[in-house]
């Protein structure tokens, strides 16, 4: 059983099982309320069709639920010294737009002068945001632009209604996708007609049952229903909604034709969590998202949220067959540098696929599989014994408990001290899948070594602990500001044998080297430790190390400021791991030395 066998199919979504009734048990505020098609031409404005369309009542137009008691008092013989009250909104508790008619919408919604159109549209009503893009069909004439429109002319309007609270990245990501709809269908009418077919399909429906009705009412639910019978753009545009609200991303074909393709990520890393917890802990704010993506090196490793099978059939139809080659090869005891050489890739295109896998919410990134791992419980992983993901662990590993393998990992611990955690024999290869599976789910996180090169100045009179706790408050966040503003570039190694954790191989030698460290350069001979006071050379030097010891720590002291853990020092310096850790043991008196998570990649772990 996988871990997203919980959740509808794209299959299941298509047959129309999961409709707005079974959306709103789960709605996020990213959601959208609702979403409108509105069209204005010669005939005046029109709304063609909503998605949901079930109305509710006002307070006002309910039904008296009186009896026929004579003895009890109707409201009108009520003396009420209260002050009235105003809902200003108009929001149902359900989720559901309310207050507007359907003609309130089309006046409000469809621009009637070309001018306002082919430019975003942002109407806020109390507390709902309308959203959209509005376009003009067939606005030029003879090579000259049109103020008003002709008599074949008409505009039209996606709109999506969003709650006012919701983050301007987020309305400008609607904004988008209404811009993409917008593009397509213009293409597809002019192509095929396509636009003008479906407006009139879903206008005659419309007037047909607006004949039928004398007074200015919102039109019932039946003839949206029926539109949605007929008109194949009514049916793509449900399916928007219904995407949006159940997996974050929209994969429509207009007309068959033109791929619309779109990600909310907030929503996206919502369902993840959702999964893995229970629960949507938290919403992604895109700056998290984009220090993720930055921070990727060619160390790094990456490890699917989905099962390879999965993602590779939910890929559209005309997906890079350079991402399924990389899918196929991938392995979270990898890392980029090695897949790239493996399926022959350019390590630029590999860092921007996998880029584009994560932001997807497709891949996580981490350090890749081995021993020397060390690994932790997340602080809020939920640890009960009553809680879904044992019985998801116990599908996948019968002979294992899940709660006695986090207790194994309640303090940071080698991965190589976890093999026989139960005492018991495991099937070989058990213990990293049981790694893998708890990576996936975000019940553990990887806990890195790093490394601060905090002498003591022996000619000023303060303790040696008071100098390092001054410097690490100078020095702790610092990282995070620069990198923000670091471009990834891409360097050349002049080494043409790179070893990495002990291992030799015959790889590309193409690396990712943060911007600012490009000007650093080593000291001259006779110049060791230049950067330091005389004080604090006197320190160092008072150590006892061999002058090759020496060198090699004035080699590393620019990645010890905290900011490096150890993987990133071994693959920028190719180094050994047992050279570094010999350096740290002779130093050990002027190092600080910390453990703690890479908080770019790891970001959703005080996130909830």
């Amino acid at each position: 059983m996988s871990f997203i066998d919980a959740y509808p199919t794209q299959g299941e979504i298509d047959e129309g099982k999961y409709r707005s009734s079974n959306l709103r048990m789960t709605k996020s505020d990213s959601d959208p309320i609702g979403l409108f098609l509105v069209t204005y031409s010669a005939g005046g404005e029109k709304l063609l069709f909503r998605y949901p369309y079930e109305s509710t009542l006002n307070p006002d137009e309910k039904k008296s639920d009186y009896s026929n008691n004579r003895f009890i008092m109707k409201d009108s013989l009520i003396v009420s010294y209260e002050v009235p009250k105003y809902d200003y909104s108009v929001v149902a508790r359900d989720g559901l737009l309310t207050g507007f008619s359907d003609k309130a919408l089309a006046n409000l919604l469809a621009p009637t002068k070309p001018d306002f159109c082919g430019q975003k549209f942002e109407v806020k009503i109390n507390d709902v945001n309308f959203v959209g893009f509005p376009t003009v069909v067939n606005v030029m004439k003879d090579g000259v632009h049109c103020h008003r429109l002709q008599q074949t002319d008409f505009v039209f309007n996606v709109v999506f209604a969003l709650r006012a609270w919701v983050s301007p990245e987020m309305v400008a990501t609607y904004q988008d996708l209404s811009r993409q709809l917008a593009v397509a269908l213009c293409h597809e009418e002019h192509r095929v007609g396509y636009l003008s077919t479906q407006k009139q399909t879903m206008l005659s429906i419309v007037d047909d049952y607006s004949s039928h009705v004398e007074t200015d009412c919102t039109l019932d639910a039946a003839i949206f229903s029926k539109c949605l019978e007929s008109s194949s753009l009514a049916k793509t545009l449900r399916k928007v909604y219904d995407d949006i609200c159940l997996t974050g991303t929209v994969q429509v074909y207009i007309n068959n034709w033109i791929a619309i393709n779109l990600c909310l990520k907030p929503k996206v890393s919502g369902l993840v969590f959702q999964r893995s917890w229970g629960d949507c802990p938290f919403v992604l704010q895109p700056q998290v998202l984009q220090r993720c993506i930055k921070a990727i090196r060619p160390y790094h490793a990456f490890l699917l949220t989905e099962e390879e099978r999965i993602l590779v059939d939910s890929l559209p139809l005309d997906a890079s067959p350079t991402l399924v080659k990389l899918i196929r090869v991938s392995s979270p005891l990898k890392n980029l540098q090695s897949l790239a050489a493996e399926a022959d890739l350019d390590m630029r295109q590999v860092v921007r696929l996998v880029a584009s896998l994560v932001y997807w919410g497709k891949a996580m990134i981490l350090f890749p599989l081995c021993e020397t791992n060390n690994y932790m419980v997340a602080p809020l992983t939920n640890t009960s014994l009553n809680s879904l993901l044992v019985q998801r662990f116990q599908d996948h590993f019968p002979d294992l408990s899940l709660p006695m393998i986090l207790s194994e990992f309640s303090m940071p611990c080698a991965l190589k001290d976890h093999r026989d955690v139960l005492g018991v024999q495991q099937n070989p290869g058990q213990d990293v899948q049981v790694v893998i599976w708890l990576m996936r789910h975000r019940l553990i996180f990887q806990v890195h070594t790093f490394i601060h090169l905090l002498p003591k100045d022996a000619n000023a009179g303060k303790s040696q602990a008071q100098y390092r706790l001054r410097m690490l408050s100078k020095s702790r966040h610092k990282a995070a500001n620069e990198d923000d503003d670091d471009d990834i570039d891409l360097e050349l190694s002049r080494d043409n044998d790179d070893r990495f954790s002990g291992l030799s191989n015959r790889l590309t030698n193409l690396r990712l080297v943060p911007s600012s460290m490009k000007q650093r350069h080593h000291s001259q001979p006779g110049e060791l430790f230049a950067k330091f006071t005389a004080g604090e050379r006197q320190t160092i030097f008072a150590c006892t190390a061999k002058e090759e010891d020496l060198l090699l720590l004035e080699r590393l002291s620019k990645y010890l400021n905290g900011q490096f853990h150890l993987e990133a020092i071994m693959f920028y310096e190719n180094i050994r791991r047992s050279q570094l850790v010999a350096l740290i043991d002779k130093f050990r008196d002027i190092l600080l030395i910390k453990q703690h998570e890479e908080a770019d990649i790891a970001y959703w772990i005080y996130m909830r």
